[in-house]
């Protein structure tokens, strides 16, 4: 039995007190680190108020040059001698937008499976924007998660998905699907359908792309204590269901779900439970959670 931890390596500005850099050692304190392991690359040159954290739970923490576009060829080559000397790092997780087109696709060409959340915040940028600025990763992402707001062009210029509504059909996210795989050559696509019954119950399936077939989910009904994280907690569970070689696609997409179903039975923005209560609930549909 392998008991080497997977290596996640983080892409952030600093290790300061951020918003992202807080998210991600929330996770990092609530993670089993025998089993996953979170380092770190940051772009700042002062030490940051994690850094003695990191160290202490057995994180390792890599300075790159901070870019300036003037050094662009000295920012490629460092992240390309970087892969080549770290060949033990098959994840990468940027929260540094404004090179993230470079490092993503330096990435990918060595051989890491690169996945993205598209997202969108009305107070940050306008949705043309964010679907102009979020369509130039695709070309570089494996795993796509959402599928808005990013560009899918028709033959007429219009986008594939102008139309769709918040309960698509099977044969319209079928469609959507096959164009985004057809313009970004995807490994996988998943996208969320959320039934708001009301404030305090939902239900949530899942549509899923892999191999030039869709699924669809369970739909799986529950009352909210927390919803903040769902989101995350979907994600997290479809890229754990995909590093399993052995899982069937609609296990796949089934325990994407049921993670995030259980993520709303928890307080707090983190999905802290275990793969068994998630398999329980995806094959039973009921809630155990156990402390």
């Amino acid at each position: 039995m392998n008991t080497t931890p997977i290596r996640v390596l983080q892409v952030l500005g600093g290790l300061e007190a951020g918003g992202a850099e807080s998210f991600v050692m929330n996770l990092y304190r609530a993670i089993d680190k025998k089993k996953v392991q979170f380092d770190f690359v940051k772009h700042i040159e002062h030490k940051g108020v994690f850094e003695d954290e990191i160290t202490q739970m057995g994180g390792k923490i890599y300075r790159c040059p901070q870019y300036t576009g003037k050094n662009h060829f000295a920012y490629c080559k460092w992240w390309e001698s970087f892969f080549k000397e770290h060949p033990e790092y098959h994840m990468i997780h940027g929260h540094v937008r404004s090179t993230a087109s470079i490092y993503l696709k330096i990435a990918k060409k060595n051989g890491i499976t690169v996945s993205f959340d598209g997202n969108f915040r009305s107070t940050l940028w306008s949705f043309e924007t964010a679907r102009d600025v979020l369509s130039r990763y695709l070309p570089y992402v494996d795993v796509l998660i959402g599928i808005e707001p990013i560009h899918v062009y028709n033959a007429d210029g219009t986008d594939v998905k102008d139309g769709l509504t918040m309960d698509p059909s099977f044969e319209d996210m079928d469609r959507v699907f096959k164009a985004i795989d057809e313009q970004y050559h995807m490994k996988a696509i998943a996208r969320t359908v959320r039934y708001v019954h009301s404030g305090s119950n939902n239900s949530l399936k899942a549509f899923y792309y892999a191999d030039g077939k869709t699924y669809e989910s369970k739909t799986l009904n529950f009352e909210i204590v927390d919803r903040v994280g769902g989101g995350d907690a979907f994600s997290s569970g479809l890229i754990y269901a995909l590093m399993q070689n052995d899982w069937k696609h609609e296990d796949i997409v089934n325990f994407a779900v049921a993670s995030s179903v259980m993520k709303h039975a928890i307080r707090g923005d983190t999905n802290i439970t275990s793969v068994d209560q998630i398999r329980r609930l995806m094959n039973n549909a009921s809630f155990d959670v156990q402390r």
